[in-house]
């Protein structure tokens, strides 16, 4: 495997250790799994998978998946526990509550992997023979 490769996936590794420890707790303590768990499970393990096949699809699947756990659609962690803020001017506009750990995960993965996703959109963009390697 690629030094490179192996940067690209450190999110990943990350994920895969905080699922480890979320399931520990659920399997062996009083925490009780919901369906944002599950679905965050089997989410997972399909992005595993990927991994294996497609490497490139693994990396955005691996965002996305972090990006659903951020607004509380999937739950990574064995304890939910997110902040959420408001505005009013005239009328009360509230944001989406996020969860801040996987806020933080999330800027994680756009570190490592901004240069990937740039070079994949330019790709998309201009096409793979018009960029030069640098």
């Amino acid at each position: 495997m690629k030094h490179r490769q192996l940067i690209r996936m450190a999110p990943f590794l990350i994920l895969s250790l905080i699922m480890l420890y979320t399931w520990g707790n659920i399997l062996f303590t009083e925490y009780f799994a919901t369906g944002r768990h599950i679905i965050a499970l089997v989410l997972f393990l399909l992005n595993l998978l990927l991994y294996f096949v497609r490497f490139n699809t693994a990396i955005i699947v691996t965002g996305i998946a972090i990006l659903l756990s951020t607004f509380n659609l999937l739950a990574f962690f064995p304890d939910i526990s997110s902040f959420s803020s408001y505005i009013k001017l005239g009328v009360k506009i509230s944001f989406p509550p996020i969860e801040w750990r996987s806020l933080l995960l999330l800027i994680l993965y756009f570190i490592f992997n901004t240069r990937f996703l740039m070079e994949l959109y330019l790709d998309h963009k201009y096409g793979k023979d018009s960029r030069q390697d640098t």
